[in-house]
């Protein structure tokens, strides 16, 4: 469920490089047959759910008491893009206090390509991925609600040799600094 001011602001739209996102692959039947062009569509990284934990009686989120959770389904095979994690999906968001995009941690092991289970680089970031088959993976990115990501956007790219693959483009909700103790029994 998406929470106030937060969601999916953008989709990509390859129709301007659509001749230049697909590769032609030539099959010949017989030798004297015609040859056949056959498209093959490139990957694709999709946002497939989102949950904020924001409580009741907030219409923000709190810092350091509430998360983000995102899940992408990365679908496809290319040659040219590659599953290893440092060629491979990586997630990416822009923060206030920064100019550049951070990126935060690796959903991917950055050796053979295979999925990772709650890579965690600081208390603020877990990466993983599941549900990994022949053709598809499922990768979640987990935030620790913090103000320098209030109102920013995350999202996964995938670099490749001339385009980058990307996913929607997702606007975090609001993050307020509690100005109440924390929870007490």
């Amino acid at each position: 469920m998406l929470g106030p001011q937060a969601g999916v602001i953008s989709t990509t739209d390859r129709s301007d490089v659509e001749l230049d996102s697909y590769k032609n692959a030539w099959f010949s039947f017989s030798p004297s047959a015609l040859i056949w062009s056959v498209v093959i569509a490139l990957p694709t990284i999709k946002l497939i759910s989102s949950e904020l934990s924001y409580r009741c009686s907030h219409r923000f989120l709190v810092q350091g008491m509430d998360y983000i959770f995102l899940q992408f389904k990365i679908s496809g095979n290319d040659s040219d893009y590659l599953l290893n994690g440092w060629d491979g999906p990586k997630f990416y968001y822009t923060r206030h206090d920064i100019t550049y995009l951070y990126h935060p941690c690796h959903a991917l092991n950055t050796l053979d390509g295979s999925c990772v289970e709650n890579h965690v680089v600081t208390y603020q970031h877990i990466c993983s991925c599941c549900c990994q088959t022949s053709d598809s993976i499922q990768a979640s990115f987990n935030k620790t609600a913090e103000t320098a990501i209030s109102k920013e956007t995350v999202y996964m790219r995938w670099p490749g040799p001339t385009n980058d693959i990307m996913s929607e483009i997702y606007r975090f909700p609001e993050v307020k600094v509690s100005t109440k103790a924390p929870y007490s029994a």
